[in-house]
């Protein structure tokens, strides 16, 4: 019998071992591309709409002008799809980049045929102009926006949103993902369906004197939207998150948390009616030395556990406070069904 030689054999295996690298390395892509933006904007802002089912979207300000759209594609999983190396070189050769004229309003990532982007991830870092109002959303990734004017409305299936320095009314939703929001002037409308909101340094916008701005919030019990007046220099926020911890520091001006599972930890000198509200978690507030307010506050399984400068109204128990710091003023109502309440 013939001697088996494997020699024969090892060109082939090398072959093949570069066929595969090859066609793994042909699902990913990437495009980049640079508008040039009117500085004559009749609205005063760029309208910029950004869209990706699975992808990160990375926004933050550049100089006038220009947006610039850096693009990654990945190919989520194409085991079943021999195709998707072909299609993300489609969208190589022509990304989904539509703009008016003169780049006052741009789309990014929204495809006429959506099956064109089955399985393919694509993440976008973008730099635009100040001056930008976004809308962006997500179905499975995070988001990062920092430095525009705004407004912002960012949302996503399931991913983090990180929202930083922005310049007027910021709206944010995520179904699975922790919320981060820093340095706003504006109003304030977080929702999380499981996750962590993180608030900090929350301003309100500057009006004139005379002019009053509207927040919408929901109540609590029925469900149905609810008007607030807020007048100069003051801000409403309102944090709404089915399980995770929420945390606001120094915010002044009306206050609006339910939270079903977690923590509530909130700082400030409230200027209109604070409602923190937990299923199941602790409410921690802590207010400045020269604050006046009426406080209200039920566990029903726990304890409330006060500093001296709260004064108690009438008779009080293990589980219910009713009492004002300082001459009274807002109401600060604070509520949980198994937690303890600290007020300081």
């Amino acid at each position: 019998m013939r001697a088996f030689d494997a020699s024969f054999v090892r060109p082939i295996i090398v072959i093949a071992v570069v066929v595969i690298a090859a066609t793994c390395q042909a699902a990913d892509g990437r495009f980049d591309q640079t508008l040039q933006v009117s500085s004559t904007l009749k609205s005063g802002a760029l309208k910029l709409d950004i869209a990706t089912d699975a992808g990160e979207i990375l926004l933050r300000a550049g100089g006038p002008g220009k947006i610039e759209i850096h693009a990654k594609l990945h190919s989520i999983d194409d085991s079943q799809d021999d195709n998707v190396a072909t299609r993300i070189r489609m969208i190589e050769l022509n990304p989904p980049v539509i703009s008016d004229t003169h780049a006052h309003s741009v789309r990014i990532g929204h495809f006429a045929d959506p099956d064109l982007a089955a399985n393919i991830a694509i993440s976008y870092e973008i730099v635009a102009p100040q001056g930008t109002e976004l809308h962006s959303e997500t179905g499975v990734g995070n988001q990062s926006v920092e430095g525009i004017q705004g407004p912002v409305e960012a949302s996503s299936g399931t991913g983090k949103v990180r929202v930083w320095h922005i310049g007027k009314n910021v709206h944010i939703s995520t179904g699975s993902g922790d919320i981060d929001i820093h340095d706003i002037h504006g109003s304030v409308q977080a929702e999380a369906g499981t996750g962590s909101v993180y608030a900090s340094e929350i301003e309100g916008p500057q009006v004139p004197a005379q002019v009053s701005s509207q927040v919408q919030i929901q109540d609590s019990k029925t469900g149905q939207p609810v008007t607030v007046q807020l007048m100069l220099g003051v801000v409403g926020l309102e944090v709404v998150t089915g399980a995770g911890d929420v945390d606001v520091e120094n915010l002044q001006g009306q206050l609006h948390v339910t939270s079903g599972s977690g923590n509530i930890h909130a700082t400030g000198n409230p200027s209109s009616d604070w409602k923190l509200q937990t299923g199941t978690g602790a409410v921690r507030v802590q207010f400045s030395d020269d604050a006046n307010l009426a406080i209200v506050a039920h566990a029903s399984s726990g304890t409330i556990e006060s500093a001296d400068a709260v004064v108690t109204q009438g008779k009080r128990s293990p589980h219910e406070l009713r009492g004002q710091i300082g001459k009274g003023g807002p109401t600060v109502d604070l509520k949980t069904a198994s937690g303890n309440i600290e007020i300081k």
